[in-house]
């Protein structure tokens, strides 16, 4: 079960939930939703201030309407 996950099932969310450091140059890493409008899915991904290096933090995309 992945980080984001395990933060929607509780109630409060963690700093640790949303943040990351990066491994490339140790940078903050914030959480970021990219949306594709055309096909209709968003994504959570990690996003680092520093180097701009993503890391995608789920393991598929969501669709935008259930």
């Amino acid at each position: 079960m992945d980080c984001l996950t395990e933060a929607k099932n509780r109630d409060t969310y963690y700093l640790r939930d949303i943040m990351k450091i990066c491994e490339k140059c140790q940078g903050s890493m914030v959480l970021e939703r990219a949306v594709d409008l055309e096909v209709g899915l968003s994504l959570m991904y990690f996003a680092c201030l520093n180097c701009g290096k993503r890391i995608q933090a789920e393991k598929e995309p969501r669709p935008l309407v259930h």
